[in-house]
């Protein structure tokens, strides 16, 4: 543990006893990134030209140091390799995390940004100025491992003591610090002291993030309405700080405010550019919103980027085929379907998708669908218990639509009984059921 007050340790003594990893795709750059790391002492430097490799690596070893320069990969660039380190956990709280990107239009700046990287540099960079700036964020680092090892220990006392004995000025650093503390009572629902933070932290200046906390802690007390207004005047005082707009959008999407969710997560879309998060979620709620188009649109584009990557997931086509099905679009449903059975086998949905697809087919063309639905329901049955709460809600009004009340109910019961159906599809069944014919209360 670095020595509380002290200066940092020497620059070649920084990463003793850490490991880095270096990832880019130039071997040209990979080498320069990595003789640049290596000069900081690290136990050991790994590095990979690709996205999939490197996150092979985090998932198999800790990395103290991680240095992102061009991201080639299925689905990757830099901004998705980041966000997917993060989504993951895959680097430690006092972890360091370093972008280099080539870019410099303000989209691109915002997106990284919102990642949350300790240091994010312009190429072309040369080695000495890359050594310099690296060399400072690492010192900042070392200095606040005794507030982590603190937070780590749930000792709050400890930790701001720690803060503040980090030496005279050092302002920002104080306050990276005091956010630290202040995320961590918040994801431990302990308002009364993340407040008491927060009212230390502002004597080091304001930033966006504060009001952010303030918000989360307004809404973890149920006061939604004040939740909102703090983040609204935030939005309009830091357009460019995304973590609001999403913030906003999941008190809203809590709320029942569908559309207004949506328009929100879409602003964010527009100024950070990709985000696999932000998208799945805009065409989630864009579905609940009842705005098909727009989930269309935000699924296509997810599923556009993401495709035959680790990062699509099968619920990403299950409800692209939900969506499009009910647009009446069965020859792209269909395709989607088999994407799925092609690249995502494993999962349950994969099985009942197509056979859901030629059943709307069956009805569409005016003919028998008798057929076509008894195959649907057996390839229900055949997926078992772990198919998707969506999907078995189309197979329920099929049934419904073709008088299969028995039927319906067994499905229904069984998206009650998985435990994964929200109030909102639970409200969806029920909507169809009391729509149905021969419906007999209770």
């Amino acid at each position: 543990m670095a020595s509380i007050g002290r200066p940092p340790p020497a620059p070649g003594t920084l990463l003793r006893g850490r490991r880095a990893l270096v990832v880019e795709a130039s071997r040209r750059v990979r080498l320069m990134l990595r003789e640049v790391v290596s000069g900081f002492g690290p136990d050991q430097v790994v590095s990979s030209d690709n996205a999939t490799d490197a996150l092979d690596d985090l998932r198999a070893e800790r990395f103290d140091l991680i240095v992102c320069g061009q991201v080639p990969g299925p689905g990757y660039d830099t901004v998705t390799l980041i966000e997917r380190i993060r989504t993951l956990g895959l680097i430690p709280r006092c972890g360091t995390l370093v972008v280099l990107t080539p870019s410099r239009t303000t989209r691109d700046v915002v997106s990284l940004a919102a990642q949350g990287p300790d240091l994010c540099l312009i190429r072309p960079i040369g080695a000495a100025e890359l050594a310099q700036r690296l060399r400072a964020t690492l010192e900042e680092k070392v200095l606040l491992e005794p507030v982590v090892e603190a937070i780590e220990a749930a000792d709050v006392r400890a930790s701001i003591e720690r803060t503040l004995a980090l030496g005279p000025g050092r302002t920002e650093l104080k306050r990276a610090a005091l956010r630290m503390v202040c995320e961590d009572l918040l994801e431990r629902r302990d308002t009364a002291r993340a407040e008491e933070v927060l009212e230390l932290a502002a004597a080091f200046g304001d930033a966006p993030w504060m009001t952010l906390a303030q918000a989360r802690i307004r809404t973890l007390q149920g006061q939604e309405a004040q939740a909102l207004a703090l983040l609204e005047r935030l939005v309009s005082d830091r357009p460019e700080f995304i973590a609001s707009y999403d913030a906003l959008a999941s008190i809203e999407a809590d709320l029942g405010a569908f559309p207004s969710a949506v328009r929100h997560l879409e602003e964010a879309n527009a100024r950070a550019g990709f985000s696999v998060s932000r998208f799945r979620r805009t065409g989630a709620l864009a579905i609940r919103s009842g705005d098909l188009g727009l989930a269309e649109s935000a699924l296509d584009r997810l599923l556009g980027r993401v495709e035959r990557s680790e990062l699509a997931e099968g619920a990403d086509y299950v409800a692209m085929v939900d969506v499009l099905a009910a647009r009446g679009k069965l020859e792209r449903a269909g395709q989607v379907a088999r994407e799925l059975q092609r690249n995502h086998s494993y999962c349950p949905d994969s099985s009942v998708l197509l056979p859901l697809v030629v059943y709307r087919r069956r009805v569409e063309e005016g003919g028998d669908s008798t057929a076509a639905l008894e195959t649907l329901l057996q390839a229900l049955e055949k997926a078992g218990p772990e198919v998707s709460v969506e999907t078995r809600l189309q197979v329920l009004e099929a049934c419904l639509e073709q008088g299969l009340r028995r039927e319906a109910l067994a499905i229904a019961r069984a998206i009650a009984l998985s435990g994964r159906a929200d109030r909102f599809r639970l409200g969806r069944v029920r909507a169809l059921l009391e729509r149905a014919p021969d419906h007999a209360p209770g």
